[in-house]
């Protein structure tokens, strides 16, 4: 498939939890990679329990490999991930790019994301796609690199009004951003139900006129799996949440196709007119 994006403008909609729910729905080996850099790893403190070391392996560490051999490589990038569902990497199928262990850090990282966006790429010919986690994006984001770079773009947001309007306050630089490099059919709005917001994701995406790629359900016991790495139910595949993030898996997969095909079309007429 290819390289996901997964950004919030509004809030905290619950991306991180939506990446790893697809990252466990996943039927190719995929890294879920922490680019968030307002906050510690959330996925090392929550879905992992803490039970995995916080050193030495995090996004940072990119940054130091940057710094000393001016850029980084596919192989930087391989000894920074961690399993999701496995004791060795080498055994792994899922596996996690931890993010900052501390906010403060994170102001060295610009550097790393153009770079980690031509890795991404690298990962994918050898069968790995990559899911971004961005959490919340910022105004002229330094990691736009990575936002160009993606073969979808999944704004996530919860149905409510405040959430609208804080995406509509944004949308057009988004798009701009994206027009800019051809990718304005990549940018897709991945709905969080919420039954007390009165709205429903199909309204909201009509409104910000953004195609929804899904809508995943409210089931709060499977959020909390992957959330704060609560005990999966017996039979958790079939509960709601991870239904329908299986369902999204095969949504990105027909949208990320259709996505690189516009791109090579743009790219042969290109050519055609040198």
């Amino acid at each position: 498939m290819a390289t996901i994006l997964l950004l919030s403008l509004s809030g905290s909609p619950g991306a991180t939890t939506a990446g790893l729910a697809l990252a466990q729905a996943w039927e190719r080996s995929v890294i879920l990679a922490e680019v968030d850099t307002s906050h510690s790893s959330s996925v090392l403190s929550g879905y992992l329990r803490g039970q995995v070391p916080w050193q030495p392996a995090n996004v940072v560490n990119l940054a130091v490999a940057a710094a000393r051999h001016g850029s980084i490589s596919h192989n930087d990038v391989w000894a920074q991930l961690r399993p999701l569902d496995a004791d060795t990497v080498d055994q792994a199928t899922r596996y996690l790019l931890p993010g900052v262990v501390d906010p403060r850090t994170s102001t060295g990282l610009g550097r790393i994301w153009a770079d980690l966006g031509q890795a991404a790429e690298t990962f994918d010919s050898a069968g790995i796609d990559v899911l971004f986690d961005a959490g919340r994006w910022d105004v002229d984001d330094p990691r736009t690199p990575l936002l160009h770079s993606a073969d979808a773009v999944l704004v996530v947001a919860r149905p409510s009004l405040s959430a609208t309007f804080a995406i509509h306050a944004r949308l057009a630089e988004i798009q701009a951003s994206l027009k800019s490099v051809g990718h304005t059919k990549h940018l897709m709005l991945l709905a969080v139900d919420d039954p007390h917001t009165g709205y429903t994701a199909t309204e909201v995406a009509a409104t910000l006129q953004l195609p929804l790629i899904a809508s995943l359900p409210h089931d709060p016991a499977s959020a909390a799996v992957y959330s704060d790495g609560a005990t999966a139910a017996q039979r958790f595949a079939r509960k709601a949440l991870p239904r329908a993030a299986a369902q999204l898996v095969s949504a990105l997969r027909t949208a990320t196709g259709r996505n690189r095909g516009l791109v090579d079309a743009a790219l042969s007429t290109e050519l055609e007119g040198l």
